[in-house]
């Protein structure tokens, strides 16, 4: 139940990411990833509380994350870094951009929090 209040409370700043990044977004299919969501939640796919937090402090600590949109890519229309609104990323499982990529960077990626 926690997991669908965190939804909940977090869709609004998600719609806004997901606008920024590809455009108009329909209300299908803002229901149909809404649906898509709440589908893994109901699964129990979510990491725990501790790890939750312990990824988005480096989220945090991270040069490209951009902490107003809570996304991963410092300002529209940049090259780097997902795009992904951070919190369901992270709480669905996701892994870094930067420590995907290979940016051994100290200041981009989680590093040892995975």
């Amino acid at each position: 139940m926690r997991a669908i209040r965190f939804f909940i409370r977090r869709f609004e700043g998600w719609t806004d990411v997901m606008i920024a990044e590809f455009g108009e977004l329909t209300w299908k299919k803002r229901y149909l990833l809404a649906l898509e969501i709440l589908r893994t939640v109901i699964k129990g796919r979510c990491v725990s509380r501790r790890e939750f937090f312990r990824k988005m402090k480096g989220c945090g600590g991270c040069i490209i994350y951009d902490r107003a949109h809570k996304r991963c890519r410092p300002y529209d229309g940049h090259g780097a870094g997902c795009g992904c609104y951070m919190p369901y990323k992270v709480i669905f499982g996701g892994k870094c951009w930067g420590d995907e990529n290979g940016h051994s960077d100290e200041d981009i990626g989680w590093h040892d929090t995975d």
